[in-house]
């Protein structure tokens, strides 16, 4: 058994920090980026093994940068093994409710997990995750096995390869789904369905302008400098919505963000 650490680093321009991960191995996952220099904010146990076989190929975890995850998402499925989330990074909750925990492509990230599991002939290890100062993240335990339960009832769900592909043709989807969570997480007692419909309201219209931006990138009709600034203002004009509509208060707690901040989270160089 490894201790997988997740790490941050600043990335003043951007507004979010890029992370990456480490195993006591000596196993270095770069995430679509550098591996050193960043500040520990996460750690747990797990087989390292299993985290390489996620991380294939090269640190990108089967994720499409800007498309499918970011860095954030990346490092979770990386540290999965270890019960672990880069939540401490900034920007972090902006990029989870637009790539979710582990990335749009969910399903997909089942399939990955599961088999990457069986190929090691290992479990994933039952360890809690540890967040900043290793202790563990009030309520993030439950937070994890709360998004778990959602893909993995998700992915039962869509057992026949029909009903599979129908689910990846929307993979949109489960990041709403998995609002509900996120938003009841954040705001514990405060939350109010208001709240989560207000917050999926912004998700929708993002969503709706991304699709069509990832057709054109995917399709080598926009350049890739043009395609990172629109997503990174899609984000920051869900962030202006989200603000103005929820209130300081719940933006800040939902967010992780000052009043009046904004972020970017497509780093350039990544692509």
């Amino acid at each position: 058994m490894a201790t997988l650490t997740g790490y941050a680093v600043k990335i003043s321009w951007l507004g979010a920090d890029h992370t990456y991960v480490l195993s006591s191995e000596g196993h270095k996952w770069g995430c679509w980026g550098r591996d050193a220099g960043g500040k520990a904010i996460c750690s747990g146990n797990g087989s390292a093994s299993v985290a390489n076989c996620i991380s294939q190929p090269k640190s990108t975890s089967g994720l499409i940068y800007a498309v499918t995850g970011v860095c954030h998402q990346t490092a979770n499925r990386i540290l999965y093994p270890a019960r672990a989330i880069v939540s401490r990074a900034r920007g972090y909750w902006a990029s989870s409710l637009v790539y979710g925990t582990y990335g749009t492509d969910g399903l997909a990230w089942i399939i990955r997990r599961t088999a990457c599991g069986m190929a090691k002939g290992a479990e994933t290890s039952a360890a809690t995750g540890r967040s900043a100062g290793l202790s563990t993240a009030r309520g993030e335990v439950g937070y994890l096995k709360a998004i778990d339960a959602l893909y993995t009832t998700a992915a039962k769900k869509a057992a026949s390869p029909l009903a599979l592909g129908r689910a990846l043709a929307k993979p949109s989807n489960l990041v709403l789904m998995e609002t509900d969570i996120t938003v009841a997480y954040r705001l514990g007692k405060d939350a109010r369905p208001t709240s989560v419909s207000g917050v999926k309201k912004m998700q929708k219209a993002l969503f709706a302008n991304k699709v069509t931006l990832d057709g054109k990138y995917n399709n080598n009709q926009i350049s890739k400098k043009k395609y990172a600034d629109r997503v990174n203002d899609l984000v920051k004009k869900m962030l202006d919505r989200a603000e103005k509509e929820l209130g300081a208060e719940q933006f800040t707690r939902i967010f992780g963000l000052e009043r009046g901040e904004r972020i970017g989270l497509v780093d350039k160089a990544s692509l």
